[in-house]
């Protein structure tokens, strides 16, 4: 989305930084992490919120007790990642390219039958 409105923005084409695909996988991966570091505590207060955690329960007795302290923690951390991915994506590749889009919509299908 920031590629093409900075291509607006550039009538006669002239070379800037952001149509080197470097330049943008470096914005990507700074900007993913600052997403997922400032975003991670509000999903996990979230998803604790919603009860969504895990339970582990198996058929040994001992094993049972050394989880017991790992009851209840979230473990839709894919969430956070998947979502960090469709975001950076949305905002720095170029959305006319076929190759991103089919890995769009790879992206989204598969995390929506994951989590059926």
């Amino acid at each position: 989305m920031l590629y093409h409105l900075l291509e607006l923005f550039n009538p006669k084409h002239l070379p800037y930084a952001y149509t080197s695909v470097l330049f943008r996988a470096t914005c990507a991966i700074i900007g993913a992490f600052f997403i997922v570091v400032l975003m991670g505590p509000h999903t996990i207060r979230f998803l604790l919120k919603k009860k969504l955690g895990d339970r582990p329960e198996f058929d040994n007795a001992p094993l049972n007790e050394l989880m017991k302290d790992k009851a209840n923690v979230p473990t839709m951390g894919g969430v956070l990642i998947i979502g960090t991915i469709i975001v950076v994506t949305l905002l720095l590749a170029r959305l006319d390219n076929f190759y991103v889009r089919a890995s769009m919509v790879c992206i989204v299908w598969l995390n929506a039958e994951a989590k059926i």
